[in-house]
Formats: C-alpha cells, structure tokens, sequence
C-alpha cells in the first residue's frame, strides 16, 4: 500500500520514504508475504511506462484524440522521446471512449511530479481544442448547461480574481 524509495533494509524491516518525504517502516515479514513492484529495476534498459485515462466522447476523431494526447506527452519534463509514448483505445463505454496514454520515463523518482505535469498537459491540450474531457462519468444537458471547457486558457492566474 505504500510507495516511496528504499532508505533502509535489514534483517528485520524495511524503510521507505515516500514522495511527500513520509518514513515508513515495514516490517519484513511483510514484505516477503506480498508483491513488491519495483519502479526503478528496469529504468535503465526500458524505461518505466507513466499511464493516464481520459473518456472523450464518440464525436471526437480517434487521430485528434491520439494527437492531443501525444503532443501533452511531448510537453512533459522527464518524458522520453524514444521509446516514443503511444496510446490505447482501452474501452467502449455507452457515452465515450476511454484512452489510455503511456509514456516512458526514466526518472521514476520523479514520478508523482511527472504524473502532475503531465496532466496539467493534457488538460491544457484539450481545453485549447475544445474538447471536452468526460471522465470519470459526466453526464450534461446541452440544453441547459454549458460545456465544461473554460472559455478562454489562462496563463496569468490573476486574471481569475483570486490575486
């Protein structure tokens, strides 16, 4: 249940810091009763794969979809360019398709700044195109409420009235 980078092993626990700087001990016995995922193993030779899912709806061109995704990925600091990242069609739901992408990065202590980055990229990719993202389940009526999609990208953030 818990990630993080290992600080300390011995004959009894396991320490591990976590990405907000947490320090937990597992015990051993733990440890060896269940699965252990190590993130930085292969890094070296493959790369670890960061993956994030967006539902989009049906009249949404599956290339545009796939080209947003693939330009956010470019965006991203510590995302690699080869391997090149690559999306999944990972399911058809009864108002949207679910994409998935992925990309590679060798730097998985950086992970959970990665994963924030790179979703502020894919938001800005599609609120800039005007597509609305409808995940996890969005239901709207167009005759009612407008669509989610901010009218216009801001780059100040002043200009929210929150300054």
């Amino acid at each position: 249940d818990s990630s993080g980078r290992v600080i300390e092993k011995n004959l009894l626990v396991t320490r591990i810091q976590t990405a907000k700087n947490e320090g937990i001990t597992i015990p051993n016995g733990a440890v060896l009763a269940g699965a252990v995922k190590n993130f930085s193993e292969l890094t070296g030779s493959e790369g670890l794969i960061l993956h994030t899912n967006v539902s989009i709806g049906y009249e949404v061109d599956w290339r545009r979809v796939q080209g947003l995704l693939l330009s956010a990925a470019a965006k991203t600091s510590h995302v690699l360019g080869e391997p090149r990242p690559f999306v999944r069609q990972e399911s058809l739901d009864d108002f949207f398709v679910t994409y998935e992408l992925n990309a590679y990065t060798d730097e998985p202590s950086m992970m959970s700044a990665t994963y924030s980055e790179l979703h502020q990229n894919v938001l800005e990719a599609f609120n800039q195109a005007e597509v609305e993202i409808l995940s996890p389940h969005y239901r709207a009526m167009r005759y009612e409420s407008p669509a989610t999609i901010p009218g216009r990208a801001r780059t100040d953030p002043s200009e929210d009235g929150s300054a």
